[in-house]
Parts: C-alpha cells; structure tokens; sequence
C-alpha cells in the first residue's frame, strides 16, 4: 500500500462538493465538507483510486489561484513542430496512456508499474524504456485527463531568440569575420577583435553621438565565428587538405582479394639533388607503383623530367615486365647487396591514380586499354588517404634512404636544421 503525502491545505474535490483534510489516523485520511457536514475517512488506496479514475480531484487553493491567473497556454499544433518531436511525445503518451488505463497512474506501486513499463516498451519495440521517474514525471505534465499535446518539448522556446546587435553591427561583424579571419595567414580571435574595434571606431567618427555603433565583445565574435561550417572556416584559415583531415569523413578503402587486383600510382620529386655531368644540381622525379594487396613494389621509374603521360607509361610498363634483370645484376656482382628476386609483375585489373594533369587526360585512358588494364580509378581532389599505400611507400623511401645521403633537402626546413 502507498502512503500518499498529504498536508493540511488539501482539498479534495469529490461529488460536487469540497472536503478539508482533518487528519490522518493510521492508514485512514479523515475529510469534512465545511458546508454540508458531511465527514469522509478513506484509506490511502480509496483515495488514489478515485483520482485515478476522475471521480475525485485533489488541490492546494492558493496554488489553484496562482496558476488561474496565469494565461493559458496556447495548444501545441502539432503540425508544424518537427517530427522526431511529435515522435517522442507521442512515445511518452504511450506510457502515460498505458497507466491510466491499468489504474496505476497515481498510486506509485513500483512492481506494478515497473511491470506495465516493460509490457509498453515491447509493445512498442522500445528498446530504451524510460524509467518510473521519468514516466511519472509524464503523468503529471500531461494531467487528467491525459494530452499528447502536453508532452511535447518546448526546446524551441528557451534562450533569448532575438538578436542582441542592430542590422548594421551584424553586417560589420559578418563582413570582418570573411575578409581577416578566414583567409590567409590565420589571425586569432583577439586581433579580429582588435581590427573590428577599430572599424567601429572610424565609422562613429562619422557619426552623432547618439546614433553611434557599440562595440562588438570578443564572445559574440566567437559565438559569430561557431555558427559558421567549422570545415569551411579550417579550409579558409588552413587550407582544404587540413579541413579534410579534421573534418572530412574517413571511409574505409576497399582491399583487393589477390595480388594485381589494383596498383596504386604516384610522382613525386625526391628529397635530394643530383649532380648531372655537366655540373648542374637537380631533383630527380620518382615514380612508383605499388600493389594494393601485397604491399610490394609493382613499378618504378626515375628521371629528371617532371610528371608526365610518358613517365606514366613507363611505370606502367616497368611493372608489366618481369624484373629479370635483378638477378642478372646481382649474379653478376653489380647488385651484391640485393638477397631476394623482384617477383611483383604482371598486368593489374586496375589502376588508381591521383587527378594531376598526366592522370586525367585521354591519353592516360589509352595507355591503360592498350595494354589491357580494365579499369583506371581517379581518387577525390585532395583526398591522398585514397592511396595510401603508395604514399606510405613513398614517405618511407624518403626518410629511410634519401634522407640518409648526402645532398638531400630533407622534407621540410625544419628538419633541414638550416
């Protein structure tokens, strides 16, 4: 049995007439009508069985008086609020709904209404129900008799919605968070805050001084500045490549099943200088190719010519062929160092290239057809973890070998300790 919480200023509303509470002896809550005389005693059961089924209505007066005075609120159409909230309300009208039918919505039973929870959250494939807090919480919100429309989140009506700058503040803000904050190099928020201010301050030398323009507070710079796409702002301060690798989604590249299902191409210019015959200093241009599936190197083709549809085909072509020649170079004792036979070769389903000029033109397409690769994959604009193989590779023969001798640029200024 629940013992209800009752106090002295309760009412309670029953046949037409009102019934001061007197006292509670035991588990009997005694109740006089002033007016009429007549005298209640009902258990705690008795009692919550009548609220529950509408017969009785329990109230404290000058909370019934305040909340008279207050406006009516208006119904919720619920035609024009969002759907995943209408969804939810009438998820929890559900619950509410299931109570009061099972006649449990005011007497707090825990077996019994931890029962009728579950038995609603299967009906309707809830796989979170809610809790007895939260569900009576619900009961109370949607009242006697229940309504849906009661239960429906009022999110949209929290905060202060206007705005607190006038149309031409606004308008200076917008306008300096484009032409200094997102461009290149990247300022902080406190010198576009400095520079706004100085705006601000060269258009009220123009102005009376009652029709001057507030200062804009470094918080409503920052909270300008995070209403705007966080990876447009990186692309503008950073560049696309940063915001794509912060923001971008990740998806999984799909791994080929055998060896030559897909090679993986690139050129870049090695971190060294060379000394040609003639005495002049030159960066070589590597190009590599590697297999998707085993890692191996497939093709390779150095030279001092920058990237081209003729350097492509000769990656290409040194794949193709069997690498022989190793063997041959190493017998031969040239290659003494070399202990294993170079065994990737062949011609591969598919190629992926990156989109520089070489890569994209018909002629590339050709190549491919006439030596009978059946498919040339071009990855997304500044999207290099799309063949990542082949740009792991190349990283590694940089820092590992190139990097090692003399002459090299090393990858960056840095590290070039210069």
């Amino acid at each position: 049995m629940t013992r209800l919480a009752i106090v002295a200023t309760h009412r309670l509303k029953h046949r037409g007439s009102d019934f001061r509470f007197v006292q509670r002896r035991g588990d009997s809550l005694d109740w006089t009508c002033d007016i009429t005389r007549e005298h209640l005693a009902l258990s705690d059961d008795q009692l919550s069985e009548l609220i529950s089924s509408g017969e009785a209505r329990l109230y404290i007066p000058h909370r019934e008086n305040r909340a008279a005075k207050r406006p009516a609120e208006p119904v919720a159409d619920l035609s024009v609020i969002p759907e995943e909230e209408v969804t939810a309300a009438r998820r929890r009208f559900s619950y509410v709904k299931a109570l009061h039918d099972e006649g449990l919505a005011y007497r707090g039973q825990e077996k019994s209404v931890d029962a009728c929870i579950v038995a609603t959250a299967q009906l309707l494939k809830d796989g979170e129900p809610p809790s007895r807090r939260s569900v009576s919480r619900w009961v109370t919100k949607a009242g006697f008799p229940p309504s849906i429309t009661k239960l429906v989140t009022q999110n949209h009506k929290k905060g202060r919605r206007d705005d607190r700058l006038s149309h031409e503040e606004r308008r200076l803000l917008e306008m300096a968070i484009d032409e200094h904050y997102l461009q290149r190099p990247p300022i902080s928020i406190k010198e576009l805050t400095s520079r706004i201010r100085h705006e601000v301050n060269l258009r009220n030398d123009e102005r009376i001084p009652d029709d001057r323009l507030r200062h804009i507070e470094e918080k409503a710079i920052t909270l300008a500045i995070s209403r705007r796409d966080p990876a447009v702002v990186e692309a503008a301060r950073y560049g696309h490549t940063r915001a794509n690798r912060k923001y971008d989604r990740v998806d999984k590249q799909k791994e080929p099943r055998a060896p030559l299902d897909l090679i993986e191409l690139d050129h870049t210019l090695g971190d060294i200088f060379v000394l040609l015959p003639d005495g002049t200093a030159c960066r070589p241009t590597i190009g590599t190719a590697i297999d998707r599936c085993t890692r191996m190197p497939w093709g390779i083709h150095i030279g001092f010519d920058p990237p081209s549809v003729h350097t492509l085909g000769q990656i290409i072509r040194n794949g193709i062929l069997p690498k022989t020649y190793v063997r041959k170079k190493v017998e031969a004792g040239e290659w003494a160092d070399i202990e294993n036979d170079w065994t990737a070769y062949g011609r591969p389903k598919a190629i992926r290239l990156d989109r520089a000029l070489e890569n994209i033109s018909d002629q590339c397409d050709i190549i491919a057809q006439s030596v009978g690769i059946l498919e040339v994959e071009r990855c997304e604009g500044r999207r290099p973890q799309q063949k990542g193989a082949v740009e792991r590779f190349i990283g590694s023969l940089n820092r590992k070998l190139l990097h090692q001798q003399r002459g090299t640029t090393f990858s960056n200024i840095v590290a070039k300790g210069d």
